[in-house]
């Protein structure tokens, strides 16, 4: 995925579940975190909020990554954050944590996309297999910057069946490894 920037999405609900505000698209950045310094609400003395924040990226084809996990907060007297923070609130958009998502769609006819996440820039590689254990193509094989990324697979040459996409990757700052595989079915 070449980054085009990320979403900000915020939610907002009272302290009983309540929505107050709904979600809603509040920025879109290319840094790799993000200040909100907006106002919760005149009356969190009494009535405490708690924001919901969640976070996608957007390739420069517009093409959306799935939405992160949602992180929730707590604010009960003005821009104190988690009852103990003070200050505006910052969050930060990279991954957590590796992870290789499902492809979408799935099943395909013939093109599919395999979204991954870096918490770090690490030397990445996404290959897809047949049954039989053989190579079809390698999609990516090199170093990739930390963040949200996307593979685009056409198996128009294919046969219908079932297919196997893995990922490795291995932290350049760290040095762990991760590696994940998962399986996809193109129809014909």
């Amino acid at each position: 995925m070449d980054l085009k920037e990320y979403e900000v999405w915020k939610k907002v609900d009272d302290y009983f579940g309540n929505t107050i505000e709904p979600w809603a698209k509040k920025a879109s950045t290319t840094n790799t975190s993000y200040v909100d310094n907006s106002e919760i609400g005149w009356d969190v003395m009494a009535n405490p909020r708690v924001v919901y924040y969640k976070v996608r990226a957007v390739d420069q084809s517009d093409n959306y990554s799935d939405y992160t996990g949602t992180q929730q907060f707590y604010c009960n007297n003005g821009p104190q954050l988690n009852r103990d923070k003070e200050g505006p609130l910052t969050l930060s958009l990279l991954p957590a944590r590796f992870m290789l998502e499902d492809n979408y769609p799935n099943p395909f006819n013939p093109v599919t996309v395999i979204r991954y996440a870096l918490p770090e820039a690490a030397s990445v590689v996404l290959e897809v297999y047949n049954m039989n254990g053989q190579r079809i193509i390698s999609l990516q094989n090199g170093t990739q910057q930390a963040g949200y990324h996307s593979a685009r697979f056409d198996g128009g040459a294919l046969s219908s069946g079932i297919y196997i996409y893995r990922l490795s990757a291995t932290g350049n700052e760290s040095g762990k490894r991760f590696s994940a595989v998962k399986r996809m079915l193109l129809i014909k």
